[in-house]
């Protein structure tokens, strides 16, 4: 984006892990422990890409609960005009009630005994990170490098296990 002159910005909307899980259960049947870890591996990926760019980092339940707050602090960040219109619209035609299917906190994902320590940890850096501001978001990826080898055999074990019980 630099090279064509674009002014970039960039908003992480993070879902807890949990409800991540719980949703891929309901809707693939994907265990627990696996759904936790894709959301682990897609967190650290985002995470790693944008580790040096400041990020808006919104809290998903948080936006659902007070969204028009969310909006306008959006729009106040980045200095954009609110149309008072058309976030009407949006926070009553576009979010509803459905769009939540399970909510849990962070005591939900550090005490589930299906949702690896390393998961609770990188999901509570990120809320530590949510601020309303502008901010980086290197405390995921460095944790995300620091314990890369055992986080990648986590889901050597589960891919491996996977393809042994599609085998069978």
């Amino acid at each position: 984006f630099n090279d064509l002159c674009f002014e970039v910005h960039y908003i992480l909307c993070v879902r807890n892990p949990l409800s991540v899980a719980h949703s891929l259960y309901t809707r693939n049947k994907f265990p627990i422990y696996k759904g936790a870890l894709l959301w682990l591996s897609y967190n650290a990926a985002i995470a790693n890409a944008l580790s040096n760019e400041d990020v808006l980092l919104i809290d998903y339940d948080r936006f659902l609960h007070a969204p028009i707050d969310h909006l306008n602090n959006i729009a106040c960040t980045f200095k954009l005009h609110v149309d008072e219109e058309k976030v009407s619209e949006f926070t009553h035609s576009f979010l509803e009630g459905g769009l939540r299917h399970a909510q849990f906190t962070l005591n939900d994902v550090k005490g589930h005994v299906d949702i690896s320590s390393d998961v609770g940890e990188c999901y509570e850096r990120l809320l530590k990170s949510e601020s309303g501001k502008l901010t980086t978001i290197n405390a995921i990826a460095n944790y995300v490098t620091q314990h890369h080898k055992r986080i990648h055999n986590e889901f050597t074990l589960l891919d491996g296990i996977e393809m042994s019980v599609s085998d069978y």
